[in-house]
């Protein structure tokens, strides 16, 4: 998938939807904020946000910056300001679906 992915495909707010035993699977989050999910927010200039569940199962909101890396896996890299890295491994990308590989 490497040089195939669409940035401006990726650049819109990704909800988790549903997850299999390998992948988890996130779809474009509607207008509205919905309790008890989790997802970030990508835009064109790289920067981000990545939602959280918070104490009161409303979603809390860190800033961060994303890129794609290449190699035997294109990955997501999703760095939140607190110092947290998350590397999402791309399996496929489609305007409504994006399927990223589980964390080992």
């Amino acid at each position: 998938m490497s040089n195939n992915i669409k940035k401006d495909l990726l650049c819109q707010r990704w909800v988790r939807d549903e997850d299999t035993l390998t992948e988890v699977i996130y779809r474009p989050a509607d207008a509205k904020r919905r309790r008890g999910v989790t997802g970030f927010e990508l835009r064109p200039d790289q920067t981000a946000t990545y939602l959280s569940i918070g104490p009161t199962d409303i979603p809390e909101e860190t800033t961060s910056s994303w890129e794609i890396e290449d190699g035997d896996t294109t990955t997501l890299q999703i760095r939140l300001d607190t110092g947290e890295t998350q590397a999402l491994p791309i399996i496929s990308l489609e305007k409504d679906r994006l399927v990223v590989g589980k964390e080992e």
